[in-house]
């Protein structure tokens, strides 16, 4: 699926929410902003949760008009933690 240390069910639904993920670092929950997850509605909390577990946090972010993604599609970004940038 990704570089996150995480399993979500294929669902392959068209994605309407995307969460932005963050690794901490030095004590701030939002360190280092590494991927985006885009799922359905009926993913989105147990993403959130899986997510939460894993030690990362999620924030809700606006999807672009015309981003058509299924879910769960995830984005590393490759200057993140999980991009090996730091």
């Amino acid at each position: 699926m990704s570089n996150l240390s995480i399993i979500l069910s294929d669902c392959d639904q068209l994605a309407t929410v995307r969460l932005e993920v963050f690794s901490p670092a030095d004590g701030d929950l939002y360190g280092s902003l590494d991927a985006s997850v885009y799922v359905c509605e009926q993913h989105g909390i147990d993403t959130v949760a899986a997510l939460w577990r894993a030690n990362l946090t999620a924030h809700k972010a606006t999807m672009a008009p015309g981003v058509v993604r299924a879910c769960p599609e995830v984005y590393v970004f490759p200057t993140g933690t999980f991009g090996n940038a730091k």
